[in-house]
């Protein structure tokens, strides 16, 4: 009981973030960081999705801000979680939080929902690394 009381409180805290974001754009960006960051811990596999493509989003917006606690906690996730699309998506976050230029292209995935705008994500990298030799993505070891 106690783990689906805490699941609810995430779910409210991310939507309360979520809409103060779309009808706020004076948002605090370090309480927003902070509430996703706790939402990354979570059991529930669709709450830490929804947080790791609402930090992907935060960055778009608010470039400017530092996010390398975000970035260890992603690099965790990668490192340390048995579902495998989860290190996935935190990888992608994680490589989009440290090299955002090389996204340029991101903007159009903002208006899509998570799922679909990750399924494009990964389609996207899966071209350019077979354009390049260069690497697109980061190490996190």
């Amino acid at each position: 009981m106690k783990n689906y009381f805490f699941t609810f409180v995430m779910l409210v805290m991310v939507y309360t973030v979520n809409a103060s974001f779309a009808m706020n754009p004076t948002i605090d960006v370090e309480e927003a960081k902070a509430t996703y960051c706790l939402a990354l811990d979570n059991q529930v596999d669709g709450v830490v999705e929804s947080a790791i493509f609402n930090l992907m989003l935060l960055k778009r917006n608010f470039p400017e801000h530092n996010y390398t606690d975000v970035q260890k906690k992603l690099a965790n996730i990668v490192k340390q979680s048995q579902n495998k699309t989860m290190c996935t998506k935190a990888y992608v976050a994680l490589s989009y939080l440290k090299y955002p230029e090389r996204f340029a292209w991101l903007d159009r995935l903002a208006q899509q929902n998570p799922k679909e705008a990750f399924t494009q994500l990964c389609t996207e990298l899966e071209k350019q690394t077979s354009k390049t030799s260069a690497p697109i993505l980061v190490k996190t070891h």
